[in-house]
């Protein structure tokens, strides 16, 4: 049971991962065709500055979502195990009337 959890949880990490692997690409191409369409039309200083700090927000975002969805799961795996710990116990199996019963019997 454990391994099939473990094996989803990391599949379902991997495909959000490469989706979001495959945004901030299609941002980065976005703003890389932009940057060359506008080549002679912006200073080149200013275009190479854009491009420079979109790559890094791509990245950091990439980056942060993917802390973020870590930590959101990890703390709700916590919550869990802290609710499975203050669970009440079980009732004895054998009560003390039912073993004077099975005594007389």
């Amino acid at each position: 049971m454990s391994a099939n959890v473990s094996f989803t949880f990391y599949t379902v990490n991997r495909v959000m991962g490469f989706k979001l692997d495959f945004a901030v690409l299609f941002v980065s191409i976005s703003a890389s065709i932009f940057c060359v369409m506008f080549k002679g039309k912006i200073e080149n200083e200013l275009i190479t500055f854009s491009l420079q700090i979109i790559t890094d927000v791509c990245v950091f975002f990439s980056v942060s979502v993917r802390f973020a969805t870590e930590v959101y799961n990890f703390l709700t795996a916590s919550i869990r195990m802290e609710e499975y710990v203050n669970l009440p116990s079980e009732d004895l199996l054998v009560k003390d009337k039912d073993a004077e019963i099975i005594k007389e019997a």
